[in-house]
């Protein structure tokens, strides 16, 4: 059996709430090199990501996928994800988080049509025209200026700037029911000029298979009996595309779902049997590990 322990290969989960975009937002830019890998993780805010160099993997809920600098990435709020980097190669990008309570209860009536900002099975990535790129980078470039600050002119430029990325994602998603993803795949295919490679496909099915059956008890033997490969070469290339192992990645997928069905009101202990713990006691040390906070203090929170 895979799903144990989910610090049982030593190091704590990344803190996912962000509470200095409570209320409000947190804008960075960043350009550096990279200097580790990033394990994969969700936050309680929604993510935009206005990538300016090419990404040669991206984990976006359960696939990997190549996305070309120019790129605007939606991580809607318990969205699994990871953007995976070349150890040294310099990496440029604007990071949006924005608290979507906050936002939700400043949009009131309208909230329900900004609602994919908190589906976490939906992520998108929309390839930007040089225009489109162009006028991006300078309300984001205006936003950093106020450096987070909630005053009238910086709500200003933001919800000037939220307003054109909803009309990019509308735009998108208009296209067909999987958003703007599946439908730009080939586009982003041929910007990074990348054919997948077999191990990343493969990881991508076993990703995909991790997401369809994370509540079972699901063991090394049923995936090399599923996908016909060795259980080390498995683990071994399922480490290198995440960065994390499969006991971790189900644990993180069911802690997610687990998150929702808090929310809406499910008891702590049925919700640790409907995702699939059959010992509340590794699910609550597990919630902790990886929210932060226990059960009770997520529900009550006003995340």
């Amino acid at each position: 059996m895979i799903t144990e322990d989910y610090n049982s290969q030593g190091g704590a989960a990344k803190h996912i709430l962000y509470d200095d975009v409570a209320p409000g937002f947190h804008l960075e830019y960043r350009k550096e090199p990279a200097d580790s890998h990033m394990a994969p993780h969700i936050h309680n805010a929604a993510e935009f990501y206005l990538n300016l160099t090419d990404l040669p993997h991206v984990l976006l809920g359960d696939r990997l996928h190549a996305v070309p600098a120019g790129s605007l990435i939606l991580f809607p709020s318990s969205c699994i994800h990871r953007t995976v980097r070349t150890i040294g190669e310099i990496y440029e990008r604007y990071v949006l988080f924005v608290n979507i309570d906050w936002f939700y209860k400043v949009m009131a009536v309208n909230a329900k049509d900004f609602a994919y900002m908190s589906d976490s099975m939906h992520p998108v990535v929309i390839p930007l025209g040089v225009s489109q790129l162009s006028y991006l980078e300078r309300q984001l470039h205006m936003l950093l200026a106020y450096r987070n600050a909630l005053t009238p002119e910086s709500l200003s430029t933001f919800f000037s700037l939220m307003h054109k990325i909803d009309e990019h994602i509308r735009e998108a998603s208009q296209e067909g029911e999987d958003h703007a993803l599946d439908l730009c795949s080939p586009v982003i295919k041929a910007a990074v000029k990348k054919s997948v490679p077999v191990p990343q496909q493969r990881v991508n099915d076993i990703i995909a298979y991790l997401h369809e059956h994370f509540r079972e008890d699901i063991s090394m033997a049923d995936l090399t009996e599923r996908f016909y490969l060795d259980a080390d070469y498995i683990a071994r290339i399922f480490k290198k595309y995440t960065n994390t192992t499969i006991r971790r990645y189900i644990a993180l997928q069911r802690i997610t779902q687990a998150g929702t069905l808090l929310k809406e009101g499910h008891a702590a202990t049925e919700t640790s049997r409907m995702v699939g713990y059959q010992d509340y006691s590794l699910f609550y040390r597990n919630f902790h590990q990886i929210m932060g906070v226990s059960p009770t203090e997520f529900t009550s929170a006003e995340l």
